[in-house]
């Protein structure tokens, strides 16, 4: 598909997020971080997890991060196209990084390697049934997460950012759960 069907589809996205009132926004969020907090204690497996700081729109995980405190919960750095993970045991100590998103700091923050790694929750604009995830465009995330294809990749998303299908690439990584106002689906 042609990159101007991509850029139609993030600004759709994106003109739906803009739409959500800040009721609707605050109660799909506390939705996603109940729901991501009964799976994450059904599957105590997962130890070390990827999460991000919200941005924008996105979903905000702090709620779940700071219940959950005993996780080992490592955050995105970003190093010119590169991304890695690091610990981060308490969020106050992160810093403003790219595009000033809070990240941890590569000398106060241990690097985990990536195949360390049991599962990363993924932020995106938009998510399919299929697994399809459409980013902001950086292809940070799709870059990482080739590196370890057997890890759990789950996309977070409000109920306007599922689309039937989404726009993608044979570099663009799919997403193995997708956490919901619903619960976790695996797909």
């Amino acid at each position: 598909m042609s990159a101007t069907t991509k850029l139609q589809q993030r600004q759709e996205l994106k003109t739906a997020l803009d739409r959500l009132t800040e009721e609707e926004f605050t109660l799909s969020t506390q939705q996603l971080n109940y729901a991501l907090k009964s799976w994450l204690i059904l599957n105590p497996s997962y130890q070390h997890i990827g999460v991000y700081s919200a941005y924008g729109r996105e979903v905000d995980l702090s709620s779940t991060i700071k219940d959950l405190a005993y996780l080992k919960w490592c955050f995105p750095l970003v190093n010119d196209q590169h991304m890695t993970f690091h610990y981060v045991k308490k969020t106050h100590t992160l810093v403003s990084g790219y595009r000033g998103i809070p990240e941890p700091s590569a000398t106060l923050h241990p690097l985990i390697p990536a195949e360390q790694l049991d599962l990363v929750l993924c932020p995106g604009l938009g998510f399919s049934p299929q697994g399809e995830r459409l980013g902001k465009g950086g292809g940070f995330y799709d870059r990482y997460l080739s590196q370890i294809p057997s890890t759990i990749r789950m996309g977070i998303c409000f109920p306007d950012q599922q689309l039937s299908s989404i726009v993608s690439e044979p570099h663009d990584v799919k997403m193995t759960h997708l956490l919901t106002t619903n619960g976790v689906i695996e797909l």
